[in-house]
């Protein structure tokens, strides 16, 4: 069984949306696709990919305690 430090060294595809709030202030959403449910917000990209880094080590830890397939990202 592969470890946490194995799939936290692959480089997952990740999707960074902007939404604005009705007040005019803008935040950032950013998700991993291959991760079904593994996103995060943040005020500033830089947050919101620090924040998504410690989800995705959550999910990953959650998937192998629990024994769950956890989806690798293909390599070109």
């Amino acid at each position: 069984m592969k470890k946490k430090e194995y799939y936290l060294k692959l480089n997952y595809p990740i999707v960074i949306e902007v939404y604005t709030e009705y007040n005019g202030k803008k935040y950032f959403g950013a998700k991993i696709p291959l991760l079904l449910g593994c996103g995060a917000e943040g005020a500033t990209i830089k947050e919101v990919l620090k924040r998504l880094e410690e989800a995705k080590e959550a999910w990953i830890e959650v998937s192998l305690e629990r024994g769950l397939k956890i989806p690798e990202p293909k390599k070109y």
